[in-house]
């Protein structure tokens, strides 16, 4: 490999790097709006005296489910890039290895945990279900709040009714679907091993869908 070579894939690991790092900022970003958010909406709805004020308690599930889906491709992302830079970028480049050597520990870690390392998963296993557990809380809020209001259950309350349900289900899907790094980036380093070929030929139609 010559030297322009290795200069040109080493400004695209660092340009990647970049982006890894833009991708968790933004993450984190998301992550303080949303808790700082549902917290203000909840602790609003504390404070006026209204029995009808009990639906100001859906509003966090509006917010809830799209910073969800935001914070979930978030993750993905940052899995995406660190792939891609495993297989076409790392066994190019001396000396970096990065994101090699942290998948290659993930899956020692997975394959040879003791006892303690399986307590802290347990104790550990919620660590990224922020949006779930703000969503799970505003629910129960929601339905003793209804409760204490003594509204009647009609058809359009029934409906209401099911919305935190509904929400808390979809939050908990996304969330559990990046909740593992590290498992997603090995499915990934899979994926674009798969797709070398078609990606170093620089044909379009490769591309495309069958």
């Amino acid at each position: 490999m010559d030297k322009n070579e290795t200069s040109y894939l080493f400004s695209e690991y660092s340009f990647l790097k970049t982006e890894i790092n833009n991708h968790s900022v933004r993450h984190n970003n998301l992550v303080t709006f949303t808790i700082t958010s549902v917290v203000t909406i909840i602790g609003l709805a504390f404070t006026i005296n209204n029995e009808y004020i009990v639906y100001l308690t859906l509003l966090p599930f509006v917010i809830l489910v799209p910073m969800a889906a935001r914070i979930a491709r978030s993750r993905k992302s940052i899995a995406l890039v660190a792939a891609y830079m495993i297989v076409f970028l790392e066994p190019k480049l001396d000396g970096i290895n990065w994101e090699t050597a942290t998948l290659c520990f993930y899956r020692k870690a997975k394959n040879n945990k003791s006892t303690k390392d399986k307590i802290r998963d347990l104790i550990y296993v919620f660590r990224y279900y922020e949006c779930f557990i703000l969503s799970l809380v505003t629910a129960v809020i929601f339905y003793v709040r209804f409760y204490n209001a003594r509204l009647c259950i009609q058809m359009s309350n029934t409906i209401l009714l099911m919305i935190p349900i509904l929400a808390t289900l979809v939050i908990l899907y996304m969330t559990h679907r990046t909740n593992n790094v590290g498992s997603d980036k090995e499915k990934l380093v899979k994926h674009w091993i798969n797709l070398s070929e078609d990606i170093i030929s620089y044909d379009p139609r490769s591309c495309e869908a069958e």
